[in-house]
């Protein structure tokens, strides 16, 4: 059964280009100690054909965001992609990449127009955002999947000083090798966390933050950063 914890009608921030729905999927195989979505699980369960119904209903939306929590989780996601296609709209899954097989299929099927990947930070320090007992390979299989996709595909790593470091986003730059676009977005201290002892309070300065972005614009040609 699909677990929806929240659902946001329409937005202009989630995906440049469209007035877009946003579905949050429950649950979660990483435990990122920046994540400020942990809070979905003590959200009650919504109804899902309560909410693709809205979705029908609503005028000028043309894109669905599905988010989370970790959307590839999710059993019957393909059915619930398939009758949100039903309706017109266009489909942007935002994922973690530890679900490589599940991406795949989706692709394959043609059930996306975009596909945004948590780049959380070098793939041999995973370990730093939870992912501990996956298998190493998933989410740089993953990476390899999208980047052969030929869908609009999206990158997006969090500045948390606490699991990336101002060298590591170099070297992800060019492991990324100047695929899609990349959004550098900056940690907030100050927000309910999943684990604020772990991510600490520190943030990197307006400083910081311009000479990561100087380091990285020669190795991606579409890194934005995001305050």
């Amino acid at each position: 059964m699909i677990d929806i914890r929240g659902f946001i009608p329409n937005s202009l921030n989630e995906w440049p280009g469209h007035i877009s729905s946003i579905v949050f999927f429950g649950g979660c195989n990483l435990l990122c100690p920046y994540c400020h979505n942990s809070g979905l699980e003590k959200e009650e369960r919504l109804d899902s054909l309560s909410v693709v119904a809205a979705i029908g209903k609503l005028s000028g939306v043309n894109g669905v965001v599905l988010s989370g929590g970790e959307a590839t989780l999710q059993d019957g996601l393909e059915d619930f992609i398939r009758v949100l296609r039903n309706f017109g709209h266009h489909i942007k899954l935002s994922t973690n990449g530890t679900r490589p097989d599940v991406v795949l299929s989706l692709l394959n099927n043609s059930l996306l127009d975009c596909i945004c990947v948590d780049y959380k930070t070098l793939h041999s320090q995973l370990d730093s955002v939870g992912a501990f007992g996956l298998d190493a390979k998933s989410i740089p299989r993953t990476f390899d999947i999208v980047k052969r996709s030929g869908i609009e595909r999206e990158y997006r790593t969090t500045l948390c000083p606490a699991t990336i470091s101002k060298e590591n986003i170099v070297e992800m730059a060019k492991q990324l090798d100047g695929d899609g676009s990349w959004i550098l977005q900056q940690y907030i201290a100050d927000i309910p966390l999943l684990s604020a002892e772990k991510a600490g309070t520190f943030q990197y300065s307006d400083e910081d933050l311009e000479e990561i972005m100087e380091s990285v614009r020669p190795l991606h040609p579409f890194v934005r950063l995001r305050k």
